[in-house]
């Protein structure tokens, strides 16, 4: 079994899965031997190892490199955070392929304007590409894929945004619908409210996926900096003499 098989088999089987954020290969299997289920390759951890913030200022090669060594040291499935996408639906079309064929299992894109910023930046820009374009670039990586296991996450930031509950229901119902394989889903407020209305509202099949709250009725339970700050904090502890 691949490990892109092994991650749609746990997608349609398990309740919660497990997923522990890196930056390299090392960090990667220190979450695979954690026990986690699979690992995130998350662009805010990488773009921070390169002391840069979580901004579009790597490029995919950077982002790509960082998987696909994560993909070559790991058993475990790697799901590799793409921010926009990384141009329009021809690169992310460019991008699928490249990052299948380096066995990677997994992409997310989101669905925010280029240059993005982090979505919890205080004050940050959070505009939102359109609706119809955002479906196109899932259209393409859909098409773009070889293996139907390889799983498409689209991520709707409307609620980082600000545009509103019914917006963000709006969009997921059309990523799915375009050929999303799971919807993420996250919000700036300090409590689960607004992600536990969003669930409950929910009338879709695909599997939803939290990036920051635990609720046992959800698919997946992503620790996104798992790895990155435990190694900060220890480097500024060892620094001060």
């Amino acid at each position: 079994m691949t490990k892109s098989e092994a991650l749609r088999k746990d997608l349609e089987s398990k309740s919660i899965l497990k997923v522990g954020g890196a930056f390299d290969a090392m960090s990667a299997k220190l979450v695979e031997n954690s026990g986690f289920d699979a690992v995130w390759a998350g662009s805010f951890a990488i773009s921070a190892t390169h002391a840069l913030p979580d901004a579009s200022i790597l490029t995919m090669t950077e982002f790509f490199d960082a998987a696909s060594s994560m993909s070559s040291t790991c058993e475990i499935p790697i799901i590799a955070d793409c921010d926009t996408g990384y141009g329009g639906p021809n690169n992310v079309r460019y991008m699928v392929q490249k990052y299948e064929n380096a066995g990677i299992s997994s992409i997310c894109i989101e669905d925010k304007t280029f240059p993005k910023q982090n979505s919890l930046l205080e004050n940050g820009k959070n505009d939102l590409l359109s609706e119809k374009e955002f479906v196109a670039k899932i259209l393409a990586a859909k098409e773009a894929r070889s293996n139907k296991n390889f799983i498409i996450i689209a991520r709707v930031e409307a609620l980082i945004s600000g545009a509103g509950m019914n917006e963000a229901l709006k969009r997921a119902v059309a990523y799915e619908n375009a050929g999303a394989d799971a919807i993420l889903i996250h919000s700036k407020q300090k409590t689960p409210d607004e992600i536990f209305e969003f669930t409950d509202s929910w009338k879709g099949s695909a599997p939803m996926i939290p990036l920051a709250f635990q609720e046992p009725s959800w698919m997946w339970w992503a620790f996104d900096l798992y790895m990155l700050k435990p190694m900060y904090k220890y480097l500024m502890l060892t620094g001060k003499f």
